[in-house]
């Protein structure tokens, strides 16, 4: 055999960040070769020729061709542009430390992953990295050599000339061995096509009964294990010759009693006629069709039906897929109604942010009236608005509270007196025919919560046990202290460990099926008659519960009743507060700072403006944050405090207005506003030192005493 000599790779990149360095191996290289390095390239061509059985020619000495690179991003640019020209380097010079970009071992490892065969030397001054340490991070060291700085001439001709005569020798042994690889396999070729024409000649009839026997088998194996309901069925009489377990499971029949009935004995199918008339003719072949399949237990099952035919034995046979469909429907139906009721929230906020700057401008003018008219005659029906505007306000927090926009104010409380004070009003609601009975906790329940949410709450739970009790019965409200933990889990999946108060709505009234139980917190779901019921009161419940980080647990059973309990995060006992001196109630806190007021509805801007001028402050306005900040630039200096709305025209929201100011005034103290914002909830944690946040509707002593939280904070 015969083999090509390739000419030694003379090709050497340099990678350092010092140019001195590449001037000394230039010098080095390629420069006329010394005696002694010219032994060594004899020595190397004679074991070239021990190898390969040659005589090795004798070379002249010759000089190296040398490449800088300052950077090991770059050296590996070089590299890979070598090998697109083909004209590869043999030996790269890497040296350690180049800052800032790659180190020398991560260069190595970047060229190595895409050019192995390249030979490395390491050159260092210092000890940056063990051997054991460089094995451990280039996972080699076959083509690897360390050369530490400063080094010797001689050493750095010997490791170039004997690490380019390897790469040489490596690459003439893989040509070789992708000869050797070539002729073994066209040899084997030959032969095992040799082999098959004569085994084919001998026992042509026995492949094939074999190869139709593993076939058969491989069948079999795949329609047993298949993941997909699979069924056979004659074409002759629909009869099902063989289904696999997932089609036993999904029919709710055991195998044996599927096999030799037609699924019209079965009646697993809602249109058995068309179905069967459809496989005997043979002419439809129906792919992923829709159907409905009753199982054993006459559950309906929304399936995907494939249809496919075969010939087996001179018969002919009808293999069907049937994919079940019914959870993926489900998930749709819930993924269009989320997609409904995210619509649906957004207009619940566009109508409540709207709906409550009426009611604050109302709310206004109103408490004035009741100022300046205390005859006892004008009073009454001032307090009979002065009640249904903050009925109308609880509806739109009731809109806000289902979808889980409502700002949430938070105190600390003791749940069972929050509950005894609710229960006054529940017993003049609820009327005779109802028993109302009351277990509270022996102990204190803390819990940090919106009063006015969770009172609403639980009147929604008690009217609608009201309504399920049309004959009377009895009504349960109890609390408790909960410690749920992983060996005592909730029966939901919002449960979690933890220490909860439990809010418990038991009623002796009609109880609930499965599967109203499956809808019955969707918004304007309710199975009372049209006009007795919007469908919010269980949403906004669901609402409450989860943004004050709880879950409501329900169980109820046709005939006999239902109970809901509500779990709250529970807070530590909180001793009592000692008593405090009265306070004059009617007394509003005034101040005389000065203010600017920023509120784009007309009506809200100018009562409000008319309350803060007898809370005695100075006041300045603005209908939108454009104008507001020229306001604020003309008289920043006499400015206290940014009184200003969140949503407001003109591309500038209340928060923007607030960075802005703050940009020219970091100290400046703001108070938020908005009836309703997706910021909102993000305000909750903001309020502090220098922002407060305002929900409208809001009365004239919460303002006032927004205001002075604000500008008396240190």
């Amino acid at each position: 055999m015969s083999h090509s000599h390739h000419q030694p790779n003379k090709r050497i990149l340099v990678i350092d960040d010092n140019r001195a360095i590449h001037d000394d191996i230039r010098k080095i290289l390629i420069k006329s070769t010394s005696e002694e390095t010219k032994d060594k390239d004899a020595m190397f061509e004679d074991e070239k020729s021990l190898l390969f059985g040659e005589s090795a020619p004798k070379v002249e000495a010759t000089s190296f061709e040398i490449d800088s690179a300052y950077q090991g991003e770059d050296g590996l640019k070089l590299v890979q542009a070598a090998a697109a020209s083909g004209r590869p380097y043999g030996v790269a010079f890497v040296d350690v430390r180049m800052p800032p970009g790659w180190d020398g071992v991560e260069t190595i490892t970047q060229i190595w992953r895409q050019h192995p065969d390249i030979q490395i030397v390491i050159c260092t001054a210092y000890s940056d990295y063990s051997w054991e340490e460089m094995i451990h991070e280039l996972g080699r060291t076959d083509s690897l050599v360390v050369l530490k700085k400063p080094f010797d001439s001689i050493e750095v001709q010997q490791l170039a000339h004997a690490l380019s005569e390897k790469w040489t020798l490596h690459n003439e042994l893989e040509t070789k061995l992708h000869d050797l690889d070539d002729l073994v396999i066209k040899r084997t070729g030959e032969l095992e096509q040799s082999n098959t024409d004569l085994l084919r000649e001998i026992d042509e009839r026995k492949q094939v009964e074999q190869a139709l026997r593993h076939s058969e088998e491989r069948f079999a194996k795949a329609f047993s294990a298949s993941p997909i309901p699979l069924s056979i069925q004659s074409q002759r009489d629909l009869r099902y010759v063989d289904v696999n377990s997932r089609f036993a499971a999904l029919t709710g029949y055991p195998r044996e009693s599927l096999i030799g009935f037609t699924p019209a004995q079965l009646g697993l199918w809602q249109s058995d006629h068309s179905s069967e008339e459809q496989h005997e003719q043979g002419k439809r072949h129906p792919h992923d069709q829709a159907r409905v399949l009753s199982t054993q237990s006459g559950e309906k099952r929304t399936v995907l039906i494939s249809i496919e035919e075969f010939e087996m034995e001179g018969e002919n046979f009808i293999l069907a897929s049937t994919q079940d469909i019914t959870a993926q429907l489900e998930l749709e139906d819930r993924l269009r109604q989320r997609q409904r009721l995210e619509v649906v929230g957004q207009l619940a906020g566009g109508v409540a942010h709207d709906f409550n700057n009426i009611l604050t401008s109302m709310m206004l003018n109103l408490e004035f009236m009741r100022v300046t008219n205390r005859e006892p005659e004008q009073q009454s029906p001032l307090n009979d608005l002065h009640a249904m505007m903050k009925r109308a306000a609880k509806i739109t927090s009731q809109l806000l509270m289902f979808a889980r926009k409502q700002f949430v104010d938070r105190q600390r409380f003791e749940l069972n007196s929050a509950i005894g004070d609710l229960l006054n009003l529940l017993n003049r609601t609820l009327g005779e025919h109802i028993e109302l009975r009351s277990e509270p906790s022996p102990g204190s329940l803390w819990i940090n919560a919106d009063t006015n949410m969770l009172d609403q709450a639980v009147m929604n739970l008690c009217l609608n046990a009201r309504d399920a009790m049309p004959e009377g019965g009895t009504l349960t409200i109890s609390t408790a202290a909960v410690q749920i933990t992983h060996a005592r889990p909730a029966t939901v999946s919002e449960a979690r460990p933890g220490s909860f108060a439990c809010i418990t709505i038991s009623d002796t009234g009609t109880g609930m099926s499965a599967g109203t139980l499956q809808h019955i917190f969707e918004p304007f779901f309710t199975t009372k008659d049209i006009g007795h019921g919007t469908g919010l009161g269980l949403a906004s419940v669901h609402g409450t519960v989860h943004q004050h980080e709880g879950w409501i647990d329900v169980d109820s059973t046709e005939g006999k009743g239902s109970s809901f309990a509500l779990y709250l995060p529970l807070l530590p006992r909180i001793p009592p507060r000692a008593p405090t001196a009265a306070s004059a109630v009617d007394t509003m806190p005034r101040g005389d700072e000065t203010i600017l007021l920023v509120e784009d509805e007309e009506s809200v801007r100018r009562v409000t403006t008319i309350l803060l001028q007898r809370l005695g402050y100075t006041v300045l306005t603005a209908n939108n944050g454009h104008e507001a900040l020229r306001v604020f630039a003309e008289n920043k200096e006499s400015i206290d405090l940014v009184f200003t709305d969140i949503v407001m025209p003109d591309g500038l929201s209340g928060i923007q207005l607030e960075e802005r100011i703050r940009h020219q005034n970091p100290a400046m103290k703001v108070v938020l506003s908005s009836g309703y914002s997706d910021e909102i909830i993000k305000q909750q944690d903001r309020q502090g030192t220098k922002t407060v946040f305002l929900a409208k509707p809001f009365e004239a002593r919460t303002v006032a005493h927004a205001l002075r939280k604000c500008l008396d904070q240190k």
